[in-house]
Parts: structure tokens; C-alpha cells; sequence
């Protein structure tokens, strides 16, 4: 802490008085500038230090992998069978890991990008789901959906690069990031945990995300994992409207069961129809 003294000064004349101005006047100013100065400091460490909505905390019983992608023990498997095997949660950490420290591990998954090697995500998914034990156990717990909702809202799209989950070390592309939470909440198991006030928070938090990546000029491959959770709410929900859609629009229809976007107006139809569901 830095310390200023004013010693008591006489005025003895008109000159002496103008000194003394100029003196004080150069303390503050001093002042002044140690305050610009710790000011820039603070905002210049806040934006370097880990901003809690840009990187979230991981659970402390997070299963951490012993094998990843692209280690030398990686390149010794030989089979899809023996990645798949080596990346098993054990049994015993299974039953007593935390949803939150589940969630986390399911996120983190090392083949969750394999989802992407198919045009159907939906039926990707299910393959991925049958070989990993995290995302079986994950879609039976009661507040999967509640743990994974309160992980969405403190998502942030805005955080380019910042996002958990990370595929390449500590902070991956937002896209991934969101369509790995994204396409777990828009999972019908999930969804129907949910009770209808929550479906409905849930709905306006999905249309923000949309939004606020929309103003960031995403990709249609970003922009398209938050209306499936949009479109397969009002589909849940027996949405007159939407079921009109689904049954009489075969876009509609493909991308809420496959995840597959045969035409970007679809978009736009999920949006201004989830924008009028009832309250």
C-alpha cells in the first residue's frame, strides 16, 4: 500500500501559496495516476485469470482415462473392441461417482467425436451409447437432466475457445463443446426427467444459446445442436403446432429423429415455432 503525507506548510506569500498549489496538485495527480494505473492492473489480470463461465470447474471424481487418443499406448490398439474396452469406466467407480463428476466423464469421453463420422447423429449416438458405460449409466440417473441443464446455463457461446469439454487439451472449440452437451440434453431420457416449468426454462435457455451463436456468425453445424433440443422439447411436448410440422414437412421430420439438416430453412421454422410455444 502505497502511502501519501501532506507535511503542514506555511504561506508566507502569494508565491509561497502558488508553490504549495503546484505541490499538492502534483500529489494527486500522482495519486491519480497510481489509481488509473491498480485499476488497469485489476482489469488486465481479470481478463487473464479463468473466468468461471468460460472455464468450468471440473467435479472432483471426474474419471480421468488412462488412455487417450494420440498417446503411444493409443497407437498399440489394434481393434475398435480394445478402445472401446480400455475406455470403460471400472464398475466400482461407476456406482459411487457423483451425476456431476458422471456428467463431466461422459463429456470427456475420448470417442464422443466419432458421432460425426455419420450423417445420422441420432443413430450414431446409439452406437456410441452401446459401447460406453459412462453415457448407460449416465441416461439412467434421475438428475441427469437437472445436472445437465445447470452445466448448460453456465455455458457460455461467447467463449470461442474456452468451453469444457476439451478433445485437444484444456479448452476445445466452442462447437464441440456445445454439440456434446447439446445432443446428450436433447436425448428422450433426459428430456422426460424434466417437468414442464423445467422443459420450458430449458427451451428459452436453448433459443439464447441459439441466438447469441447466431450473432457470432456460427456454423450450421453449431446452430443446429441447440434447436434439436427445441425441436425435440415440442415434439415431447405434443406441441400441436410442431407435430403439423413433423408429420407434414419431411425436414422436420429428419432432423428431429436423425439430427440431419436436409435444408437450413429448417432452422428457421424450429426457431419461429419454439419462439410461440405456450407458456
Amino acid at each position: 500500500m502505497v502511502k501519501f503525507e501532506l507535511k503542514r506548510i506555511h504561506f508566507t506569500s502569494d508565491l509561497g501559496m502558488t508553490k504549495t498549489l503546484q505541490i499538492i496538485k502534483g500529489i494527486m495527480n500522482f495519486k491519480t495516476l497510481i489509481l488509473i494505473m491498480l485499476y488497469t492492473c485489476i482489469q488486465g489480470c481479470s481478463k487473464s485469470t479463468v473466468d468461471p463461465i468460460c472455464y468450468l470447474n471440473k467435479p472432483r471424481d471426474t474419471y480421468k482415462y488412462p488412455i487417450l487418443p494420440r498417446s503411444p499406448e493409443w497407437a498399440l490398439l489394434n481393434t475398435s473392441e480394445e478402445m472401446d474396452s480400455v475406455l470403460q469406466i471400472p464398475n466400482q467407480i461407476l456406482k459411487s461417482i457423483s451425476t456431476e463428476g458422471l456428467v463431466e466423464t461422459s463429456l470427456h469421453y475420448p470417442r464422443f467425436s466419432d458421432l460425426y463420422f455419420s450423417d445420422d447423429y441420432q443413430r450414431a449416438f446409439n452406437i456410441i451409447e452401446s459401447h460406453f458405460n459412462g453415457f448407460q449409466e449416465l441416461l439412467k440417473r434421475s438428475d441427469a437432466a437437472s445436472v445437465l441443464t445447470e452445466r448448460y446455463e453456465l455455458m457460455d457461446p461467447s467463449c470461442i475457445h474456452n468451453n469444457y469439454p476439451s478433445i485437444n487439451g484444456d479448452g476445445s472449440s466452442t462447437s464441440f463443446s456445445f454439440a456434446f452437451i447439446e445432443i446428450l440434453i436433447a436425448q428422450y431420457e433426459i428430456l422426460s426427467l424434466l417437468e414442464n416449468e423445467n422443459l420450458q426454462t430449458l427451451l428459452k435457455e436453448c433459443l439464447l444459446k441459439y441466438e447469441v451463436k447466431k450473432d457470432n456468425n456460427s456454423s450450421l453445424f453449431t446452430l443446429k445442436h441447440s434447436l434439436l433440443i427445441a425441436a425435440r422439447i415440442m415434439y415431447f411436448d405434443n406441441y400441436d403446432q410442431f407435430i403439423q410440422e413433423y408429420n407434414n414437412n419431411e425436414s422436420i421430420k429428419f432432423f428431429t429423429d436423425r439430427v440431419m439438416l436436409l435444408d437450413s430453412t429448417t432452422l428457421d421454422v424450429i426457431y419461429d415455432l419454439a419462439k410461440r410455444f405456450p407458456n
